[in-house]
């Protein structure tokens, strides 16, 4: 799949992923760096916001980004736990793509 990458950020708090969340904490942070420094991210985001939207609609609750672990351990069936657990990885190196998770078999 093409790398592609964008700058922009738009959306709820919520459901961005951690690369997303922490590139707005350092441009507030250090304003100086807005007109130096624009994050840089890839499709991966949208992984982590499925993930997120799945897990509230399997437990019900919004998760904050610390619960996350948590939660996800709350899913009883195993194939929604991996799927899951593929798609909220915090470093989005380790993050699976839409596609790559439909495949997944318990473990």
């Amino acid at each position: 799949m093409a790398s592609i990458q964008t700058m922009s950020r738009t959306g709820t708090i919520a459901y961005m992923a951690p690369e997303l969340l922490m590139g707005e904490r350092l441009l507030r942070t250090n304003p100086a760096l807005r007109r130096k420094y624009l994050v840089r991210y890839s499709a991966m985001v949208d992984s982590w916001s499925f993930g997120i939207v799945f897990l509230h609609c399997l437990t019900g609750e919004l998760p904050h980004l610390d619960e996350v672990r948590e939660k996800i351990a709350t899913v009883e069936d195993d194939v929604l736990r991996n799927v899951l657990k593929a798609l909220l990885q915090e470093d989005p190196l380790n993050r699976k793509y839409l596609h790559e998770v439909y495949n997944l078999k318990s473990k």
